[in-house]
C-alpha cells in the first residue's frame, strides 16, 4: 500500500483529459487487463502501464482520452473487467457442474 493507504493514487496533471495512475499492490495481471480494456474505449487516445521497479510493488498506468475525464473512462474500464471477469467465472464453474454430472453418470452405467 502506499504511504497514505490508498490502493490506487491519481498524479496531478494539467487536464482531466490525461492522468497516470499509481496503482498498489499490483502486477502485470492487473496492468495488461486494464491496458486492453482501456484500449478498446473509442475515447482513450493512448493507454499503457509500466511496473517501476521488480522490487517495487506499484503500477503505473497511464491514459490519455480525446475529451473525457480519465476518472470516468478507468471506473467504466474496471467495471467492464469486473463484468468480464464473472462471465469467465460463470461459464468455467458451469463447465465444471457439466463436468462433474456427466461423470457421475458416466460411472453408474
Amino acid at each position: 500500500m502506499s504511504s497514505q493507504g490508498k490502493k490506487i493514487e491519481k498524479q496531478i496533471s494539467k487536464d482531466e483529459t490525461s492522468a497516470t495512475y499509481n496503482i498498489y499492490d499490483e502486477d502485470h495481471t492487473l496492468g495488461n487487463a486494464l491496458r486492453y480494456v482501456l484500449s478498446k474505449d473509442k475515447e482513450v487516445v493512448l493507454t499503457g502501464y509500466t511496473i517501476p521497479h521488480p522490487a517495487e510493488n506499484k503500477l503505473n498506468l497511464r491514459i490519455q482520452t480525446k475529451n473525457y475525464p480519465t476518472n470516468e473512462v478507468l471506473h467504466s474500464a474496471l467495471d467492464e473487467l469486473t463484468e468480464m471477469c464473472q462471465h469467465i467465472l460463470d461459464t468455467f464453474s458451469e463447465e465444471v457442474d457439466n463436468y462433474n454430472k456427466n461423470s457421475i453418470s458416466n460411472n453408474m452405467n
